[in-house]
């Protein structure tokens, strides 16, 4: 059974090392967490149109944040900072620091984490369509009985037998039948 997210992150502080897991990244420790949470328990709240809505509005906001966010920053002035740090030393072992270092774009793991949303998503979005179709299909059902009960309603006063039967022609086999096989009539002796 998959821990409420609350729990996972409150057992240890995200990205700390777990003791069965030394050898992998924190990442990857967090990630298998997060694989492990139920989706639908979790958010089942968010199942309903109102919801979806507001969860479309917050990816949209996210992607925007997302796209002004720059993985370009200023060009460093190792010389200034030289002149101003007592030890250039050790402006010179940051700046080596520095240029060993790479960038990621974060584009590959925008991709990965948008990869495992879908797929925690994408079920219950369409087990939410299908339920959407089912439900709207049963509703149209529902008007038409619920027109046919008015119209019934309306007119049972004023109604002929005769427009009965025609009007439900299962009642009028059902009687046919009834009196072909005799059972219409019943021996007051039985």
């Amino acid at each position: 059974m998959a821990r409420p997210v609350a729990t996972a992150l409150q057992s240890r502080p995200f990205g700390a090392s777990s003791p069965n897991n030394s050898d992998t990244s924190a990442a990857h420790r967090d990630l298998a967490e997060f694989k492990r949470v139920n989706g639908a328990e979790l958010f089942a709240e968010y199942l309903d149109p109102s919801g979806r809505a507001e969860i479309g509005k917050i990816r949209e906001i996210e992607d925007e944040m997302l796209n002004t966010v720059s993985v370009e920053s200023e060009p460093i002035d190792w010389a200034a900072w030289k002149k101003e740090i007592r030890h250039p030393t050790i402006v010179d072992e940051l700046k080596v620091l520095h240029d060993e270092t790479p960038i990621d774009s974060g584009e590959a793991e925008k991709t990965r984490m948008q990869k495992v949303v879908e797929e925690t998503f994408n079920p219950m979005l369409e087990e939410l369509e299908k339920l959407t179709a089912e439900a709207e299909a049963e509703a149209v059902e529902y008007e038409k009985r619920a027109a046919e009960v008015q119209y019934m309603h309306d007119n049972v006063a004023t109604m002929t037998v005769d427009e009965f039967l025609e009007k439900y022609p299962t009642v009028k086999q059902s009687i046919e039948k009834d009196i072909q096989e005799g059972k219409w009539f019943l021996d007051e002796n039985e």
